[in-house]
């Protein structure tokens, strides 16, 4: 749980999943009253967890929310050739597992769903969430997006 700062109370938090292999690891995003807070992992190759980053904004200074989906033809390209290779093997061994479970995750990793925020000076900032979870975004996404709309009418 995010620190708060004096008149800060949490609207919506969430736990999203960033590697199909580390379903376990969970990134943590959350928006209060005042800012956007998220905290997600880093993974070279989908499989290794190389470590976290850490964001904050306050809602004044976010210009839009959005969720996009993506799909990499590289990585689902790589995960049919680990796949080819792990069942060209004769024998079930541990060699044609890796390969089957490299290629899977390679082959599901190449879909690909991420929040993307851009502050006022244009800045992107993208933080991928498993494909799984894409309903899960855009409501955080719209929740975000509402809580900003509310701010601006205040304001006006």
């Amino acid at each position: 749980m995010p620190s708060l700062i004096k008149n800060e109370s949490i609207l919506e938090q969430k736990k999203f999943s960033s590697s199909l292999v580390f379903w376990f690891l969970k990134d943590e995003l959350t928006v209060t009253n005042r800012r956007f807070l998220g905290e997600w992992k880093n993974f070279a190759l989908g499989i290794i967890p190389t470590g976290t980053n850490n964001i904050t904004f306050t809602l004044d200074n976010i210009s839009s929310v959005k969720t996009s989906t993506d799909f990499s033809f590289g990585s689902f390209f790589v995960g049919l050739i680990l796949l080819m290779f792990g069942l060209s093997f004769d024998e079930f061994g541990f060699f044609m597992l890796v390969l089957l479970l490299l290629g899977l995750n390679a082959i599901l990793g190449a879909f690909k769903t991420a929040l993307q925020i851009t502050n006022n000076a244009g800045q992107n900032v993208k933080i991928p969430i498993m494909i799984f979870q894409r309903s899960e975004t855009q409501q955080f996404t719209d929740k975000i997006n509402t809580v900003l709309a509310e701010r601006a009418e205040q304001e006006a």
